[in-house]
């Protein structure tokens, strides 16, 4: 696993959050672009938002992306390929 790449990340901005809306079309469609582009994506859930956990879990099968780290309200989601990994 790039252990750098996620703990930079842990220490920048967030660039998706995600609000009272919860998970929509649009948060997973931006989180794959992103992943396309960047491989790594830091996502903040804001406090107005319940079951930060279940949320996740449905953002990770709905999206490319794998859950690599989660620290309270902020997790960041990986292609598996970041970590060897392949979601089939």
């Amino acid at each position: 696993m790039n252990h750098k790449v996620i703990n930079e990340l842990l220490h920048s901005s967030s660039s998706i959050r995600v609000g009272k809306r919860g998970i929509t079309e649009n948060v997973i469609q931006e989180l794959n672009d992103q992943l396309k582009k960047r491989k790594a994506v830091k996502i903040r859930f804001l406090r107005s938002v319940d079951n930060v956990d279940e949320l996740l879990q449905h953002l990770e099968h709905q999206s490319i992306g794998l859950i690599a780290k989660k620290v309270g309200l902020t997790a960041i989601i990986v292609l598996p390929d970041l970590i060897g990994y392949s979601k089939e």
